[in-house]
């Protein structure tokens, strides 16, 4: 998956997510990313704040990389429709960010699979700390991440 740093604009790619086992660290989630020449390694969250994501564009449109329907991916994209329109409903940035937070942890459980915790407790836990009732979202987000369970069982 692609990210791009915010300070520098540079792109980068995921490679993996570790635990890092050092006795003052031990059991922290870490990412590995690279920029082609160098590979290097930083706490989870801290990763989420410093960098976003860049969705692949045949992604975004609801396919693979084969060409093929991605369901999930349709799913998201309305999802992220959705949210596009509550600014003007009258919803804060905050909560409107807090969904985005959201949008980001279902992308990368789409490509990674359920087994990828971290995002999914993140995912509902940003969820319950929206400020607003939005039940048709919050269903649509729920139907989404209870697919990618399903299909990592």
């Amino acid at each position: 998956m692609k990210w791009i740093n915010k300070k520098t604009g540079k792109e980068y790619h995921e490679l993996a997510e570790i635990i890092n086992t050092t006795n003052s660290h031990d059991g922290e989630v870490m990412t590995v990313y690279t920029d082609g020449v160098q590979t290097f390694a930083r706490e989870n969250t801290e990763f989420e704040e410093k960098f976003t994501c860049q969705f692949e564009q045949e992604y975004m449109h609801g396919t693979d990389e084969n060409g093929e329907t991605d369901l999930q991916m349709l799913l998201l994209n309305e999802i992220i429709d959705d949210i596009t329109d509550l600014g003007t409903l009258g919803f804060s940035q905050s909560d409107i960010e807090l969904l985005l937070d959201i949008v980001k942890y279902l992308t990368i459980l789409i490509h990674k699979g359920a087994e990828e915790g971290y995002y999914l407790k993140n995912a509902y836990r940003t969820l319950k700390s929206i400020n607003k009732d939005i039940p048709e979202i919050e269903q649509k987000i729920v139907s989404l991440i209870k697919t990618i369970e399903y299909e990592t069982k």
